[in-house]
């Protein structure tokens, strides 16, 4: 079969290009193909036409429909992630994002630095044990190190994502309040005795 192979790109070198087949397939293979993706693409087109019409930008539609398959620890942390760059870029109601997600638990990044978690069911705090999705746990290590130093959100938030990354896969599943404070002031007591 290799031998057949090699055969035939031999004697095509010999014979030089085919232009004809190039042709055969460009036309009767290629175009059908462009022709259906430019199908679907005037069909999407046109369904997001549908979605302006109902008021909902057609940007943020296509990001819903990128995280929509993800993981809802991922999507939240991804997320948080734009909303973090966007205090740094100095975009301005970085809040309104989520808060605009009716009947779920929002992350308010306060100008003052603090985050403060709100559940639209009226329960206004969570328990010391619960455990917290991957965003959360880090939105606390962060509130904790901006409430103890002189760190803004912005700083804080690459210290929690290392500490998250840094956690046992035992921490991991067992990721509580406690434990974020616990390991915010593990890091903060490293920088009182470190010389640098």
């Amino acid at each position: 079969m290799a031998r057949k192979a090699n055969a035939e790109a031999i004697t095509a070198e010999i014979k030089g290009p085919d232009y004809a087949g190039a042709c055969s397939i460009m036309r009767d293979r290629v175009k059908a193909k462009k022709d259906q993706v430019s199908s679907v693409n005037g069909e999407i087109s046109g369904l997001m036409d549908q979605v302006e019409k109902k008021g909902v930008n057609k940007i943020g539609a296509r990001m819903f429909l990128a995280l929509d398959g993800k993981e809802d620890h991922e999507r939240k942390d991804i997320l948080r992630t734009i909303i973090k760059l966007g205090e740094v870029a100095g975009w301005s109601d970085q809040g309104d994002m989520m808060d605009q997600a009716e009947g779920n638990n929002v992350v308010r990044m306060p100008s003052g630095g603090k985050s403060e978690t709100a559940k639209s069911d009226g329960d206004d705090s969570q328990s010391e044990g619960d455990r917290l999705d991957p965003a959360t746990f880090k939105s606390v290590v962060v509130e904790r190190i901006t409430a103890e130093s002189d760190m803004n959100d912005a700083e804080a938030y690459p210290l929690a994502d290392g500490i998250y990354k840094d956690l046992t896969t035992e921490e991991k599943g067992a990721m509580t309040r406690t434990l974020a404070v616990a390991k915010a002031d593990e890091l903060m007591a490293d920088w009182e005795t470190d010389p640098k």
